[in-house]
């Protein structure tokens, strides 16, 4: 008896797993449909929209655009004002390097200026021809060439126009021979790089 009710029991239960699974694919199917009607009524609005749903559509393709034409632009604002702000930026440091290699030339020359002088007193001191002469001519000849390569040039007074920006009057002469207000004599020599005076010459000037 007891194994008869076990079968029966076992009988009972197959065929409820059996009602259920049917209950479930019959779910499964339902759903299945539902979504491709779903498919199929959103495939017909793009295939077969009405005035107002194309409307629509085309509305909100004109925001995307829209939208996407103020986001490049806004990117292309940032780009231009960083290649601005770049470009000021070399500008500007360039600028720095320029006025800080010029600030170390007129440093150095003011240094050996004093030198170049002494150079200058001893041949005119030299009356005579000497090698000792020579030597210190060929150093002084030198130290002038190395000016002009760093761009440091000796300021033209004789002859010109008194300019104060240039020249510095130790001495008025009265004389016929010159005009009144040129240089006629250089008592020490002036330098000047890029129009910027490293030291104004010392000249007497007619009067």
């Amino acid at each position: 008896m007891t194994e008869e009710k076990n079968e029966e029991v076992l009988e009972k239960e197959d065929t409820i797993q059996t009602e259920i699974s049917k209950e479930d694919l019959s779910k499964e199917d339902t759903s299945q449909e539902e979504i491709s009607k779903e498919d199929v009524r959103s495939e017909d609005i793009y295939k077969n929209p009405t005035a107002e749903e194309l409307l629509e559509i085309i509305t909100e393709k004109d925001q995307q655009i829209a939208d996407l034409e103020a986001e490049n632009e806004n990117i292309n604002d940032k780009l231009q004002r960083l290649q601005a702000d770049f470009m000021n930026y070399r500008k500007r440091t360039n600028k720095e390097k320029r006025e800080m290699a010029l600030y170390g030339k007129i440093k150095l020359a003011e240094e050996i200026l004093p030198v170049l002088d002494n150079f200058s007193r001893a041949l005119e001191a030299a009356k005579e021809e000497s090698d000792f002469k020579s030597g210190i001519e060929l150093i002084y000849r030198q130290l002038l060439d190395n000016f002009k390569k760093e761009g440091i040039e000796e300021i033209d007074a004789v002859g010109k126009e008194f300019d104060p920006q240039f020249h510095e009057a130790i001495m008025q002469v009265e004389t016929e021979e010159v005009e009144s207000g040129k240089v006629i004599e250089v008592i020490q020599k002036g330098f000047i790089i890029n129009e910027r005076v490293i030291r104004p010459a010392m000249v007497k000037v007619a009067c």
